[in-house]
């Protein structure tokens, strides 16, 4: 089984979006060179946060805290769907937000979220 998840865990590596596992309480788990790229967080500084009370609270186009009402990790939690949104991360270092497409998947006891960079319109139109 390690061989197994050794190979997911290069697969998932090897993508361009950013991808996150978080458990029931929305503690990451893994996070991918993906993520870190995006981001500029690495595995290191986010593993065993919670991604709602951490470094990666995502926020609408005015800055408003998506994360409590409107995570769609945490919505896909609750009803077991895919839930969808376009927000901003704050990257590290460099104190821009980054328009971030996020998707919440539920998968068992894992729940796994998407981020990937915009499109070029999207990020014009979001700064």
């Amino acid at each position: 089984m390690d061989r197994e998840a050794d190979l997911y865990r290069t697969i998932v590596d090897s993508v361009s979006d950013g991808v996150y596992l978080c458990d029931t309480d929305r503690r990451i788990s893994f996070w991918s060179r993906g993520a870190e790229r995006i981001t500029g967080y690495t595995a290191e500084d986010m593993k065993g946060v919670s991604c709602a009370g951490g470094p990666l609270v995502h926020v609408d186009q005015r800055g408003s805290n998506l994360c409590d009402e409107a995570c769609p990790l945490a919505q896909a939690m609750l009803d077991g769907q895919q839930h969808e949104i376009q927000a901003h991360v704050h990257r590290r270092h460099a104190g821009r937000l980054r328009a971030v497409y996020g998707r919440g998947n539920p998968q068992a006891r894992q729940n796994l979220s998407s981020e990937s960079y915009p499109a070029p319109h999207a990020a014009q139109r979001l700064s």
